[in-house]
């Protein structure tokens, strides 16, 4: 076939490393049950909403995000997750775990891994 011309589409890469968080994020929380679609397109549609206050238009696909933009969305959505989190578990009377140095409440990573051990049950 590419002797007669034809050329194989490439899926475009992340220009940011953070995209790739960014979908993994968006995934578990569909798993979770927070996010009802896991696709790329869900994850534009945040992607444009989040970035729309930086530029006016919002950017069309998380490949297109530079670093730092990037990192806003990142950030944007662990603190979402975080609050979904939180959530669930104070409803069902838990406690929001402390950090590591027992000076405040758990961050980002250690609330995720408190979450899936003891909140979140596959189907």
């Amino acid at each position: 076939m590419k002797a007669l011309g034809f050329k194989p589409k490439r899926k475009p890469q992340a220009r940011a490393p953070e995209v790739a968080k960014i979908r993994a994020i968006w995934r578990t929380m569909h798993k979770q049950g927070f996010i009802r679609n896991a696709n790329d397109v869900a994850i534009d549609a945040y992607v444009k909403r989040m970035t729309t206050a930086s530029n006016g238009r919002g950017i069309e696909k998380a490949v297109w995000l530079k670093s730092a933009q990037a990192a806003e969305v990142l950030e944007a959505l662990k603190k979402w997750h975080y609050r979904l989190m939180a959530e669930v578990i104070t409803k069902s009377g838990g406690r929001i775990p402390s950090n590591n140095d027992c000076t405040g409440p758990a961050g980002y990573e250690l609330l995720a891994e408190h979450y899936a051990s003891n909140y979140y049950k596959p189907a």
